[in-house]
Order: structure tokens, then sequence, then C-alpha cells
């Protein structure tokens, strides 16, 4: 029997250490699978089952006949709106929301003065050009 050599290395052992210790730029990335990056890993398919056909057809039968039972009406309730949307909503509604009857007499009151300051100016205009 012939005994094999060892392998040995035409490096050194220092030389050996320093190709495993790999430069801080060039440490691979953390793979990012969005859209448009990196291509997304295979799935294991095991875990999916395949329903036969006739569960299909009724699972999907089930579905559209929900959706055409519900009427317009209340199928806009089925998919309410998220948080931010939801505030937007309801401070656009602020800004078109009745007065109240406070300030609705504030107004009057308001509009009142005005009208009474007007007729002052105008009178005061007049009684200038009278004099002129």
């Amino acid at each position: 029997m012939v005994k094999k050599a060892k392998k040995t290395t035409i490096y050194t052992q220092s030389q050996i250490k320093k190709l495993n210790e790999k430069h801080p730029l060039c440490q691979p990335q953390k793979k990012n699978f969005r859209l448009g990056n990196a291509i997304r890993p295979r799935i294991i398919k095991s875990r999916f089952v395949r329903f036969p056909r006739y569960v299909q057809i009724q699972r999907k039968k089930r579905i559209l006949l929900r959706r055409l039972k519900c009427p317009p009406v209340i199928a806009q309730f089925l998919n309410p709106l998220d948080r931010a949307k939801t505030k937007e909503v309801i401070n656009l509604f602020k800004k078109y929301s009745p007065e109240t009857r406070k300030q609705k007499k504030e107004r009057l009151k308001k509009e009142a003065e005005n009208e009474v300051k007007d007729k002052k100016d105008k009178k005061k205009k007049k009684d200038q050009n009278h004099h002129m």
C-alpha cells in the first residue's frame, strides 16, 4: 500500500489567514427580493395543495355570488378607508359643515356692523362732496 502524500499549500500560515479575511467593502450584502431587485429564491411547493377542480369551482362560485348579491350601496362599506384617508376626509367635511347657531349669530352681527359702517362712510363722502 502506497501512502498518499499530504497536500501542501504554497501559502504560509499568515497568507492563508489574509485570504480568509475579506475586505469590508467586498462583504456580501443582504439580498433585496422586492420588485426590480434580486431574483426570488425557489419556493418549496410541497406546502401547497392543488385542490380538485370541483372545489375550485364551488369556491369561485361562492365569491361571485357574494359579489352579485351585495348592492353597491352596501358594498361601499365593505372596504372602509384606512386611517390616514379617513382623517383627510373628515377634515374636508369639517370645512363644509353647516354653521352652528352661535356662529350664525356672530356672522350676522358682523354683517350688520359692516353695513352700518358702509352707510356712515357713504354719508360722509356725500357731505364732503356737497361742501366743495
